[in-house]
């Protein structure tokens, strides 16, 4: 099994697709040509499954799809959040979009 701090030490990047495979291959990920940037870390919680960053999602759907924001958040909210359950991934918002008015 591949372990993150040999990912690390070997590439000098996380292959966060290819660790998760290795330590949950039921774990569904988003597609990572895409929403490789978003992956920010691993949940051990619920059988390790990758975390994203909900609001990278939104800002990646902007510069690689051709939707504006709300566009995006529609397409994030209903096409990805709105799959759920076992082996599914994590979405998060930071703290700091929580503070800004």
């Amino acid at each position: 099994m591949t372990s993150l701090t040999d990912v690390k030490q070997e590439t000098g990047e996380h292959l966060w697709h290819q660790l998760i495979s290795d330590m949950n291959p039921d774990a569904l990920q988003l597609d990572p040509r895409y929403f490789d940037d978003a992956v920010i870390g691993i949940s051990f919680n619920y059988g390790c499954v990758l975390v994203y960053d909900y609001d990278r999602i939104i800002e990646l759907l902007v510069e690689n799809e051709d939707m504006n924001t709300k566009e995006a958040i529609e397409h994030a909210d209903y096409n990805i959040l709105g799959s759920h359950g076992e082996h599914f991934p994590i979405y998060i918002r930071r703290k700091k979009y929580f503070n800004e008015s």
